[in-house]
């Protein structure tokens, strides 16, 4: 199973590189931007690939539903990939790496995980965290605030 998984990820991850990176570099008139993405992207579909079947195998051992646990672990885990990858490939092609704003970078990683934690999270179509158990409201959490 985590074999078969591991090749629809780069499968996937190579068909959609050469998509979406053949695009960005049509689009921006910049081929290295496009390799950058691609590459990128192919890492991330395969590490999505292998989370998808690792994680749940996992929680299920350590005796957690994985239904009900593994989405936020694997979305995590592939979202963080993507960002370092695309950084880190993009400063391994970079002509001159001295001039990348490591500070920068820094600071909008920080950022992102600064949202992450102050962003209230809601499922569609359920209550959110900030209403009332007593207010009856089956829609989503922002229309029920209004």
């Amino acid at each position: 199973v985590i074999g078969r998984e591991g090749m629809v990820g780069v499968l996937n991850g190579v068909a959609f590189a050469v998509i979406i990176g053949g695009i960005a570099g049509w689009y921006f008139a910049d081929p290295s931007l496009g390799l950058v993405i691609a590459a990128a992207m192919t890492g991330n579909m395969i590490v999505a690939a292998f989370a998808g079947v690792l994680i749940p195998i996992g929680l299920e051992r350590a005796g957690v539903d994985p239904a009900l646990a593994s989405g936020i672990f694997v979305t995590t885990l592939t979202d963080a990939f993507g960002f370092f990858a695309l950084i880190g490939i993009a400063w391994l092609l970079s002509e001159d790496r001295r001039a990348v704003p490591w500070r920068i970078v820094i600071a909008g990683a920080l950022l992102q995980v600064a949202l992450l934690l102050l962003v209230p999270q809601a499922s569609r179509g359920t209550r959110g965290r900030f209403i009332h158990r007593s207010t009856p409201c089956t829609r989503t959490w922002a229309r029920c605030m209004s």
